[in-house]
Parts: C-alpha cells; structure tokens; sequence
C-alpha cells in the first residue's frame, strides 16, 4: 500500500517523506534518533488502540550506496492495521482498479515497479523554500464524497484520480532511477506545465542538451565540489565533469559551472542536507552526480557556461559511495 505522507510525532504535523529527510537531517548529530510516524489519516490514527504505526524508510540517508537510488518512502506494517475507510487504503483500492490489464501477463496486469511512487507532473518552483517553513498539511475533515468515490473518502495530498505532481524534482529523479532505459522510454511527465515527454526524455546529460532544450529539460552528469575559501567556505562552485558540446563556444569553452553562495543554501528549507552532501562530494571515496532544472547562460567574467537554478529544490545532488569505499566498509564491518 502507497502512503505518501504520514503524521510525524517528533514534528506534530504531517509530512511527505522528503520533508521528513529535511527535518531529521538539520537535528543536531548527537541527537538524531529516528522519529516516530503514525497513519496521516486523523480517524484511522486515533481510532486505533494502540495508535496504527507506519515505518519510514531511508529518510535518514546522506550517501548513496549505488546509482540505482533507493527512493525513500513510507512502508504500512502488516500488525498495524488501517481503517478500511482510511485514505491509503481507498487509495490502494482505486490504484489497483486503474492498473492496465495486460492479457498476455498471467495475472492480467501490469503494474508499476512495486512500492514506488511514480510523477505524472513535475511542476518546479520559482524561489527557494525558506528555513523553517512547512508544508501545506493533508486536511484531517472528511469531504463530502463525490459520485466517483467510497462513502467516507478523505482526499489524500495531490489526489487527481491517480495522477501525482510535484515540486520537488528529487523525488522524479528516484522514481527515474529505478528504471531501466525501456522502461523510461515508456513511462511519461509533464515538464514545467508544458510538454509532455517520457522519462526518458525527461533527463539528459549535459553532453546531449541542445540549444532549443535549454531550461525545458533536467540536466544531469558527474561533477567536482569545491568549496572556497577553504577554511571557511563561503561558495560552492560545482563544476560538470562532461561540457555543454552542442552549444556554441563561449570565449572559448563550453564548461558548465553552478556558482552557489552557501548563505543560500542555510537560508533553503533543505539547506542542511544539501551542505552534508556538499561536505560529502569532496571525501575521499566518494562521487557526485547532479540532476538540476535550470536555464544555462554565458558565463558573463569566465570562458565556459553558467547553470542558473531559480529554486534549490530544482537542485538535486546525489553523493555515491565509490565501490571500493563499500567494499572497505563491509570488510571493516566483517572483523
């Protein structure tokens, strides 16, 4: 069963598995301990004794062990039962009644890669999220039911009849990391309220962005991390190890930066996640691969190109764990 959001008992408030990251992510080291999340639907919480428990996995992740990003999500527990009017579980009723029937599949279905949770819209935002802020909560009354829904159905966050749009470009990025290159050819989004393209489309190395895509698609590749100056870092200067080899020269080059105030980047909602792993890029035995929704332009004192990113959540950094440097953790962890 999909639960997409879930009421945190650290936070007092419901929030989707990202915010939770956030949240946990900014608490002191020293006094991290996981947080404690219950069903996000008020009935199905407080009408069960003892209150129904719902685990969230990954949120509390910095590195990644590989490429193949395992998206963080919430799980249900099989001892901790929902309501049968709950919100997840309508949902998971409508969802698996929407499934596309394939006749040739034993079953007659073919589903979407198990427990994750496919973007449909990716409707990216035009400034930072502040420090401190939260998201909009999943209302707790219940609506009055429409023709097409069960008796006693509370909307759950972004329910469009199956269709899910975000704002966090993240959590695209980890549904399209579970596939592989046929099945993003199949999958679709809609970018940005406009063109509706597939995943495949969707996500292209910088190498391969043309002119006329420029600021329309999410740009993605390896890249290096320098934080400057060095004993008190004030910038970031990301720079993309592949260049932009289908723009024109400029002076010269067609490198791609990101020039990132970290003043920035403490005043961002997700500031304190995006500084670990901007710390974490330049450790040894560890990588950085980039997906950003941004607009390249000529870079106005250098050769080479900017990536201007208007909001930060269009800014995603995943730092992986070099295979050797898994190997030696799991050597280590074997003595």
């Amino acid at each position: 069963m999909q639960i997409l959001e879930a009421y945190c008992e650290e936070l007092d408030r419901v929030v989707d598995i990202y915010e939770a990251r956030e949240e946990f992510i900014a608490l002191p080291l020293e006094s991290r301990r996981r947080f404690t999340f219950r069903c996000s639907d008020v009935r199905c919480r407080i009408s069960r004794k003892p209150q129904v428990l719902v685990s969230g996995v990954n949120y509390d992740k910095v590195v990644e062990e590989t490429e193949r990003y395992v998206q963080p999500h919430y799980r249900a527990l099989n001892n901790h039962p929902h309501l049968d009017d709950c919100v997840w579980v309508v949902g998971e009723r409508k969802r698996q009644k929407a499934e596309p029937v394939d006749p040739q599949e034993p079953h007659g279905r073919t589903p979407r890669a198990k427990g994750s949770d496919f973007v449909d819209f990716f409707d990216p935002p035009e400034f930072d999220t502040p420090s401190g802020s939260v998201s909009a909560p999943v209302p707790n009354s219940i609506e009055k039911p429409e023709s097409e829904e069960e008796p006693g159905h509370q909307r759950g966050p972004r329910d469009h009849g199956g269709v899910t749009t975000t704002s966090k470009l993240e959590r695209f990025i980890d549904c399209w990391a579970q596939l592989d290159v046929e099945a993003r050819k199949q999958e679709h989004i809609t970018l940005n309220k406009g063109e509706r393209v597939t995943y495949y489309q969707a996500v292209l190395p910088i190498r391969l962005v043309e002119p006329h895509e420029n600021g329309a698609r999410v740009v993605c590749g390896g890249a290096r991390v320098k934080l400057w100056p060095q004993d008190k870092p004030k910038f970031a200067y990301i720079n993309f190890i592949d260049a932009c080899e289908r723009f024109e020269l400029n002076q010269e080059a067609r490198t791609l930066t990101i020039e990132l105030p970290l003043s920035r980047v403490d005043r961002f909602r997700g500031g304190a996640l995006m500084r670990q792993r901007l710390e974490k890029a330049t450790a040894r035995g560890h990588y950085l691969r980039m997906y950003v929704w941004g607009v390249i332009t000529p870079h106005p004192k250098r050769p080479g190109y900017l990536l201007e990113v208007a909001a930060l959540d269009n800014l995603v950094l995943k730092v992986i764990k070099s295979k050797a440097a898994v190997n030696q953790q799991l050597a280590a962890q074997e003595e």
